[in-house]
Parts: C-alpha cells; structure tokens; sequence
C-alpha cells in the first residue's frame, strides 16, 4: 500500500494512523467527509452504523448488506468500480442538501439497531428453527 501511494504521488494527501483505540473512534467519523466502505463481502456494517450515529456521509460499494444495514441513507457504488466511487463522492462534495438529508436518515436508522432488537430477532429464529409459536 504504501509503495502505491508513492508510486501514484499522492503522499501529501494520505494519511496512515495505525489502530486507533475505539473510544477516539467517533472523532475520527466527525472528522471524515465521509466514511467510505469499498468492500466486496460483509457479514454486517459496524462502521456504517457508528458512521450514520456519528453525523457522518456513507459510501459504501453496493451489496445487500450494506444496503441492509444503511437503506437510503447512504450511496452506492459498485465495489469494482474506482471512477464510479469517485463520482459517488463527488455527490458528497456537491450537494450539501442531499448530503444533510442522508446525514439525517442515517441517524434515525442507525438508532433503530440495538442489541435488544437483535437479540429479540434471533430468538424469534430459534423459535420458528425448532417449531415454537412466536
């Protein structure tokens, strides 16, 4: 990674913090423009959620988790598409109305999921898993 950002000339703009201990964690999303998300695969979207709590804009490669998890409060853009991400974020930049909108959106989606509800959610799987009424 680091000999491509040599390579690409793009040093003075790039940035690597190392792990960050996860208290300082919503400064970091405060921070941010935005939270990109270019995965191929997730099982879920932590970050999504933490970036949406936080007032942070989402971007995020467009698989079904993520759009699970971020619905329309975020935007997508194909994982193997760079020129598309980079329209994406451009989206961010331009259109500040837009952008605050999905800032809201993502608030009041994020705090839809607690632990309670996930945890009420996959009981009523093992219920009907092994026949139980829920």
């Amino acid at each position: 990674m680091f000999q491509l950002v040599e390579r690409l000339g793009v040093g003075s703009r790039i940035r690597f913090v190392g792990n960050v201990p996860y208290a300082e964690m919503i400064s970091w999303y405060r921070g941010a423009l935005a939270l990109v998300v270019p995965s191929f695969i997730e099982t879920f979207g932590h970050p999504l959620l933490e970036a949406m709590l936080a007032g942070t804009p989402v971007v995020a490669s467009d698989i079904p988790t993520f759009r699970e998890v971020a619905g329309d409060a975020a935007l997508y853009f194909p994982a193997d598409d760079p020129v598309e991400l980079a329209r994406t974020l451009d989206r961010v930049m331009d259109d500040a109305a837009a952008t605050r909108q999905r800032i809201a959106q993502g608030r009041e989606r994020a705090a839809r999921f607690t632990w309670e509800r996930s945890v009420d959610a996959l009981c009523d799987v093992f219920r009907r898993a092994i026949g139980e009424p829920t």
